[in-house]
């Protein structure tokens, strides 16, 4: 059973000590590298990692089997699913190492974690393996979090191309009128992480519409609310979604209001 090394960030590293490494909320992999000679290969995408905002890292170590199915190959190319032992073999013997990644479709429970430790400074390429030489991209997509001069460039780039922020005003106009979906979880994001104290009640009705980012993003901005409401909500709520049982937990640890376990279960209210 080869030893594998799960990036992540730090704040993350009691969670996955106790019930392992879940699945990302959009991508529903799990990322990772095998543990070769070459240290550098290894945690070659901690830099990477950095520019979407990582700013502690820990390591997360674990074990699987070698006949587990995973997939493998260039970021940039085409993934291949090979048992484990076989795509580690593949991936020693590629003439490139670097810009390889590994995933795996299910998450890695607490008993194949070996150990966490925390990453003093991340290694590795940014952008690509092969961007020496070549200007960085600052749109959205390509992402400058804490490189040198980023933020100028950013707010340069979104100055040309991007449109203004949308209002409180115009977010609150399309959460009373709209039914798109799309233009709703546009609508609640301009809520931000922004602490406000005013009733979120206004926000509620959008839970009822059987869409789960939409529920997760309502959520979010329900929780910047310190107002009794929230409270009610948040101890009150119930759903299937592991990731939103863990949103809604958090939240209300966040706001002192104690640690409830959420039910699985309708999550309307009274």
């Amino acid at each position: 059973m080869p030893l594998l090394v799960h990036i992540t960030d730090q704040k993350n590293a009691a969670s996955i000590l106790r019930s392992g490494i879940k699945l990302g909320k959009y991508s529903r992999f799990v990322y990772f590298m095998p543990i070769s000679s070459d240290y550098s290969v290894s945690y070659q995408w901690g830099r990477e990692l950095k520019r979407q905002g990582i700013k502690n890292y820990a390591a997360v170590h674990f074990r699987l089997p070698d006949d587990e199915l995973v997939w493998s190959g260039k970021y940039n190319k085409g993934h291949t699913q090979l048992p484990l032992s076989e795509a580690i073999g593949r991936f020693l013997k590629s003439e490139d190492l670097m810009g390889y990644e590994f995933y795996l479709e299910r998450k890695v429970p607490q008993k194949e974690i070996v150990r966490v430790r925390n990453l003093t400074r991340p290694i590795g390429w940014r952008y690509s393996p092969d961007v020496k030489g070549r200007t960085p991209c600052y749109c959205p997509a390509c992402g400058t979090i804490g490189e040198p001069n980023s933020a100028k460039a950013r707010k340069e780039w979104e100055a040309i191309n991007e449109p203004p922020p949308m209002s409180i005003p115009d977010a609150k106009e399309i959460i009373s009128n709209s039914k798109d979906t799309n233009a709703l979880c546009e609508a609640v994001q301009a809520f931000g992480d922004k602490r406000r104290k005013s009733d979120p009640s206004f926000l509620f009705p959008l839970l009822d519409l059987n869409d789960e980012f939409l529920e997760y993003e309502t959520l979010k901005a329900i929780g910047t609310h310190a107002h009794p409401k929230t409270r009610e909500l948040l101890e009150k709520y119930t759903t299937n979604d592991e990731d939103t049982k863990e949103l809604v937990e958090e939240l209300l640890v966040k706001r002192g209001w104690g640690k409830t376990t959420v039910r699985s279960t309708d999550h309307s209210l009274p």
